[in-house]
């Protein structure tokens, strides 16, 4: 049996988990078996584990087919023209809104058991997501963006949605995204199903979601630092659209971003979720995700797992000082700058006076 079909098994056994919640003298001898089994399998899992391994192990969602979803997700905010910095904050926005809601399967998943996938990924919630994120893309496209449900917007401005808008999309996606569930996964939902230890495996969802984000993160700050948002195909122009009889002043970066956020919700819609993307494999690498996952966990590899999610941790961290530092300095100039013309605006004011005198 390889890894693959291990942690299938491994999956299949622990959703029997609120089934052996029951008193043990009741259970037959052979689900008692099983129950020990599961139970011993989460000790060992809970003693293996780490953050800088949950973190490292979902950054290696990027060879996994789970991670072509995400791409038209990163483009929906990726194509709004912006100041420095702005898809790099946009992407941190986005990846709290996975983890909020991935936080929150590791907590139900102690009092469901590890089913809680299955229990907040029902496909009624997942198509009204689907629908809500169809009707934020066809705002982003009309220039309104999330922000419009709060107060009205004049002017079709590029850029769409903020900060608030950004991460409520993350987390509707969250709720449909069906992430590949690798040995990591199966065993973090099984720590808090089995030992009830939710608090940790709720943190340990956090710093999983999070590592899905970093190489999308780290790709933010090069997008931000090399000026791409100042492109011409970025920075997009503003095309009329007759629709309806009524003429429409709109931006092609909106309509880009409009479409990219739409094409997900539809894809809820259609198909309850991204699980059919999940076979595919062009590349080959599927089997790598798995195979890495489970030797991470595995003694033999020794403390290189643990040493790779600190090290991407640590340039995470790193990037993330750099684009707080660029932004302060650039805040400190901007006001230098608009004291300076307040001064001159006030200079100017009173040589005008004198020579009224």
């Amino acid at each position: 049996m390889d890894r693959m079909d291990l942690g299938r098994a491994l999956l299949a056994l622990v959703l029997l988990a609120p089934a052996l919640a029951a008193d043990a003298s009741a259970l037959p001898p052979a689900l008692q078996k099983i129950k020990d089994y599961n139970q011993g399998y989460a000790r060992d899992f809970q003693a293996k584990i780490s953050f800088l391994i949950a973190f490292f192990a979902g950054a290696l969602t990027l060879l996994s087919p789970c991670v072509l979803p995400l791409l038209p997700a990163y483009f929906s905010y990726t194509f709004r023209p912006g100041g420095k910095t702005e898809v790099t904050k946009m992407t941190l926005a986005f990846s709290l809104g996975v983890a909020v809601v991935f936080m929150a399967f590791g907590a139900v998943a102690g009092f469901v058991g590890e089913q809680s996938l299955l229990k907040l990924q029902r496909p009624e919630l997942v198509l009204v997501a689907g629908l809500v994120l169809m009707a934020m893309g066809i705002m982003t496209a009309l220039g309104k963006g999330f922000s419009s449900f709060i107060r009205p917007r004049t002017a079709p401005a590029p850029g769409g949605d903020g900060v608030a808008g950004v991460f409520v999309s993350g987390t509707l996606f969250a709720l449909g995204w069906t992430a590949c569930v690798g040995p990591i996964l199966s065993g973090i939902l099984s720590v808090a199903a089995l030992l009830g230890n939710v608090l940790y495996a709720s943190l340990l969802m956090g710093a999983y979601s999070l590592g899905i984000f970093a190489p999308l993160f780290i790709l933010s700050v090069f997008y931000d630092s090399t000026g791409l948002a100042k492109s011409p195909l970025i920075r997009g122009k503003e095309v009329r659209v007759r629709l309806f009889g009524k003429d429409l002043l709109l931006h092609t970066t909106n309509l880009v971003s409009g479409a990219f956020l739409a094409l997900i919700g539809l894809s809820f819609v259609v198909f309850r979720g991204t699980s059919v993307v999940n076979t595919w494999d062009f590349l080959h690498l599927k089997q790598y995700f798995y195979s890495v996952q489970g030797r991470a966990l595995s003694s033999s590899s020794g403390p290189y797992p643990k040493v790779l999610g600190g090290a991407l941790l640590l340039l995470v961290i790193v990037l993330a000082a750099h684009v707080l530092r660029f932004r302060g300095n650039r805040g400190a100039e901007q006001e230098r700058e608009k004291k300076k013309k307040k001064k001159k605006k006030k200079k100017k004011s009173k040589t005008l006076g004198r020579g009224t005198t």
